[in-house]
């Protein structure tokens, strides 16, 4: 079981003839079906899927905290003053 990002709205006919609607969002399917080509046209990029999961629960893909990764000191971000030549 995969779980696919579908970025745009498709129906998906199989070879027996049955639709399945696909609304976007997140949807839970079956690994075949995660890959077949049609599908794969409609979804994000399942690495990209993964990182944007990450993000919304506040970590980076590899489980880092984001605000773990900031400095506590602002000016540190920042670049310094290049010399006037």
């Amino acid at each position: 079981m995969k779980t696919i990002n579908v970025v745009t709205a498709f129906t998906l006919t199989k070879g027996d003839g049955e639709k399945i609607s696909f609304e976007v969002g997140e949807h839970d399917v079956d690994d075949a079906l995660a890959e077949h080509w049609y599908v794969k046209a409609h979804i994000e990029d399942p690495a990209a899927a993964k990182a944007a999961r990450a993000a919304r629960k506040g970590q980076h893909p590899g489980g880092d905290s984001q605000a773990a990764q900031s400095s506590s000191d602002p000016a540190a971000d920042q670049k310094p003053a290049q010399p006037n030549s």
